[in-house]
């Protein structure tokens, strides 16, 4: 009995030995299937990067392109709305004699108003604008003129050209000649030649 037992205990060993060997290919194959694929992952993984890196670099380069552009553009819209409040809100210091005597700063009225726009810089009664000019808001008696100061030729044009196109004001480029209403852009190209130009809008009443 002990013999056969032994007997049957080997042929099970045996059994077991070959289920092994036969399914050691199978597993050799599945193996060898991975390898394929993890390589495809990896692939698209690094052609992924690499299309990230492309774009990051595309979007750097735009906004050093257009930046400059963009930041001058919106600049011109903050300025160009600083001059309409600041002609707005000058208007409304008249008194029945007008403005006070000819030559007399107005800055510390409109401090004093609260009317200077937000986005402009205070300092005592020193305005300045965007551009890090002063802003010099005076009395002509019976009106008032509206001095800007350091601005750029780029912007110096979109300013002389979009704030005052009503009769009631006069433009004046740097020592040029003050234009009633519509300021052309023949007119502000011939005017604005400086650097820092001064542009004076002034109100006739």
């Amino acid at each position: 009995m002990q013999q056969e037992n032994r007997i049957e205990q080997i042929e099970q060993i045996e059994q077991i030995e070959q289920t092994q060997v036969r399914l050691s290919p199978l597993a050799n194959k599945h193996s060898m299937k991975r390898g394929p694929a993890t390589s495809q992952i990896g692939a698209l993984n690094a052609v992924e990067t690499a299309m990230v890196l492309v774009v990051g670099v595309l979007a750097i380069g735009a906004a050093v392109a257009w930046g400059p552009k963009l930041f001058n553009g919106n600049t011109d819209g903050i300025e160009i709305q600083n001059v309409a409040h600041l002609l707005t809100a000058t208007s409304s210091l008249r008194t029945q004699s007008g403005y006070g005597s000819s030559g007399t700063s107005l800055n510390a009225a409109l401090i004093a108003a609260d009317a200077v726009p937000s986005t402009m810089t205070i300092s005592g009664t020193t305005i300045t604008n965007a551009f890090g000019g002063a802003v010099t808001v005076s009395s002509t008696g019976t009106g008032f003129s509206i001095s800007y100061a350091g601005v750029p030729k780029s912007n110096c044009i979109a300013l002389a050209t979009k704030v005052a196109s009503s009769v009631n004001y006069t433009t004046k480029i740097g020592s040029g000649t003050a234009i009633t209403g519509e300021v052309t852009n023949a007119n502000a190209v011939a005017g604005c030649t400086g650097t820092a130009n001064t542009i004076t809008w002034t109100s006739s009443n």
